[in-house]
């Protein structure tokens, strides 16, 4: 049978002081330590994910602005565009207009050129004809009459 002497007691107060000691002096710290690690790594685990969706909202806000800003130079350029396209069919429009002033110009002195011409190629080839005339004939023709000498 079981003796109870004072080496069970003092065994028994040992042990449960010992395991009042390692539960206040190491269990209880190592356990408050080990929940205050995953509180702080679930805070920082938390935090990290509001970051990082914070930081893809940005990244969002980023690319809808440089689409934004595509879309708006390549406005621009089109627009641009339509002007310098409007000012070259203006320029053209010009140039035709003055080349089409500058040749009706040169065709209008051109007929007088060829009527003033004309006055004196008729005038030239009466005088001519008179002179064949005379040679051919031996006398003078003026104006369509003819006179002998």
């Amino acid at each position: 049978m079981l003796d109870i002497n004072g080496t069970l007691i003092f065994t028994i107060i040992a042990v449960w002081a010992m395991m009042y000691f390692l539960k206040s002096f190491l269990f209880g710290p190592v356990l408050r330590i080990s929940q205050e690690r995953h509180q702080l790594t679930d805070g920082a685990k938390k935090e990290s994910e509001r970051t990082l969706q914070k930081a893809q909202q940005l990244l969002n806000e980023y690319q809808e602005k440089i689409k934004q800003a595509k879309i708006d130079a390549f406005d621009i350029s089109r627009k641009q565009l339509q002007v310098f396209q409007e000012q070259k069919q203006a320029l053209l429009l010009k140039a035709k207009n003055e080349a089409t002033e500058k040749i009706s110009q040169a065709l209008q002195e051109l007929d007088k050129s060829i009527a003033s011409t004309e006055l004196l190629l008729q005038k030239e080839a009466k005088t001519i004809a008179a002179l064949i005339a005379k040679q051919i004939l031996q006398r003078d023709i003026q104006h369509g009459e003819s006179t002998t000498k």
